[in-house]
């Protein structure tokens, strides 16, 4: 918005240095009175002729600044853009991973632990096995963690990048 009205204001100047090439026409008028009961009436028409400044400079200055209004207008709108496309890519890949673990990865951690344990049970593996099993579902388990933190930042840099909530 500010680039916007940066913009706006670059317009108004170009008109009014647009304007102000334009000589102005002065008008004049005026009564003598004399006490002998004669009065004389004058009155005279001016304008100046521009030989060589017809406000060049100033209105070479406001398009400059016109020019860089929509170029610094070009720019945010830019870097806005790739902000958005940055912040949904970054959201789908912690989303899809989030998904990864929800439908299989945490199942098997869980199935391997408990097939772990009933089969320490029944005496065909050993606790080390059974240890080693817990410590991969509670490195599993972090990760997943991490990666529920991740799309929440991921989801905030989003709703941040747009302006808008969005739903979780």
């Amino acid at each position: 918005k500010a680039a916007q009205l940066s913009e706006r204001a670059a317009d108004a100047s170009i008109r009014l240095q647009n304007a102000q090439r334009i000589p102005d026409l002065t008008l004049g008028g005026g009564v003598d009175q004399v006490p002998a009961g004669n009065s004389t009436y004058s009155l005279g028409v001016g304008i100046t002729l521009p030989v060589s400044n017809r406000n060049q400079g100033e209105r070479a200055k406001a398009l400059i600044e016109k020019k860089k209004a929509q170029n610094q207008q070009q720019l945010v709108t830019n870097q806005v853009l790739s902000d958005v496309d940055k912040a949904l890519v970054a959201f789908e890949i912690q989303k899809r991973r989030v998904e990864l673990y929800r439908t299989g990865v945490l199942t098997k951690v869980n199935e391997i632990q408990n097939l772990t344990e009933f089969s320490l049970k029944a005496g065909e593996s050993s606790t080390l096995e059974l240890l080693d099993a817990i410590r991969t579902r509670r490195d599993t388990l972090a990760s997943f963690y991490q990666t529920l933190f991740d799309y929440q930042v991921s989801l905030l840099d989003l709703e941040l990048a747009t302006a808008t909530p969005l739903q979780k």
